[in-house]
């Protein structure tokens, strides 16, 4: 019973819910397991959220190095086409 709370209260926290929609009441172990699985809720959001911003971070810097190629290569071509009388 109490893992499922935890687990409901994982996914309402992952969904956007706020800490204060717990609904047992105080000293119960209910509202106990559902602080915790909010707890574990957030951390797995976090952690989700730094791994998605590296790989965006790495995405973007690939990107720019790509960009740099290509910026480098069309003042080749522009060179050579003045080399060439166009």
């Amino acid at each position: 019973m109490l893992d499922t709370i935890r687990a409901e209260a994982a996914y309402h926290a992952r969904t956007g819910g706020l800490p204060t929609d717990n609904p047992y009441t105080n000293g119960t172990g209910s509202r106990t397991a559902w602080e915790r699985g909010f707890l574990d809720g957030l951390r797995s959001l976090y952690t989700e959220l730094k791994v998605t911003q590296r790989a965006y971070a790495k995405a973007v810097d690939d990107k720019r190095a790509v960009e740099a190629q290509l910026a480098q290569v069309k003042a080749e071509y522009d060179a050579f086409l003045l080399e060439q009388g166009y």
